[in-house]
């Protein structure tokens, strides 16, 4: 099961909590867009009427298309890790980004690392967690086009051998599972945290 997100009508699904807001904290998801020209959001946590936060995106406006793990400072400044190879239209891909440390993400594609950026950003404030779309400053963004499975925050940095077995198909409730603290498969049977907005076309989640 997936959700499909359709750019055009700016659908997304949003939490107004955030279910960490200090690092280390691991994102990942499985998606598959049928776009690939575009950044579309995968996950986010940050703060919602600021620029703060941690990002997973797939960065079709960026050469070689990767999944890109990126960090936001309250004033803007940012910095980001890439993965190795890139992404193509219409095929299941699973993303991840591991923030070890305010000088420390990595972007996993298929449970291959990226090079580890290490420039220190402070990400702090967060206030929600989106999946497909952009929340900063207000304002909403670089929307999905396409699928999102298996979408699961940690409150722990992720292994390499970890991220590599969620790429191989282990569900994310089966990877530390005393650490996995949001966890949305999109087949109404886990929920852990209830979307309180969502965009059109899409109805709310709950517990």
């Amino acid at each position: 099961m997936a959700r499909l997100f359709d750019n055009t009508l700016s659908q997304y699904l949003e939490v107004n909590a955030a279910p960490v807001t200090v690092h280390p904290v691991t994102l990942a998801c499985w998606f598959r867009s049928d776009d690939i020209a575009a950044l579309q959001v995968l996950m986010s946590i940050g703060n919602l009427g600021g620029t703060a936060r941690w990002q997973i995106v797939a960065g079709g406006t960026t050469v070689g298309d990767p999944v890109r793990a990126q960090s936001f400072q309250s004033n803007g400044a940012n910095s980001t890790s890439d993965s190795l190879t890139g992404y193509s239209a219409n095929t299941w891909y699973h993303a991840a980004g591991v923030f070890a440390l305010a000088n420390s993400r990595i972007a996993y594609l298929n449970g291959i690392a990226g090079t580890e950026q290490t420039t220190s950003r402070t990400v702090a404030g967060l206030t929600g967690a989106t999946i497909g779309v952009r929340y900063a400053v207000g304002a909403r963004g670089d929307y999905m086009s396409g699928h999102i499975a298996h979408a699961a925050i940690w409150n722990v940095a992720l292994t390499p051998v970890e991220i590599a077995a969620l790429a191989g198909g282990v569900l994310p409730r089966h990877i530390r599972p005393m650490d996995l603290i949001a966890y949305w498969p999109f087949n109404d049977v886990y929920q852990t945290l209830a979307f309180s907005r969502y965009g059109s076309g899409e109805r709310q989640y709950k517990l």
